[in-house]
């Protein structure tokens, strides 16, 4: 039988773990919508070379 004591701790580890995972679930949430929102911008303009045309057909 373990001690209130490390039952104790055990939670909390495991809360502090819980915490953070959502930290970086919501750290990759808005790098998402900002790569969203950049890439979008980025490919909107036509290439200057039209290389990628030509390979394709």
């Amino acid at each position: 039988m373990t001690s209130p004591m490390k039952a104790e701790t055990k939670s909390r580890e495991v809360k502090n773990a819980n915490e953070r995972r959502s930290q970086q679930h919501l750290r990759g949430a808005i790098d998402n919508s900002n790569r969203h929102c950049i890439v979008p911008s980025l490919h909107a303009p036509p290439p200057l070379t039209p290389t990628h045309a030509s390979v394709a057909s």
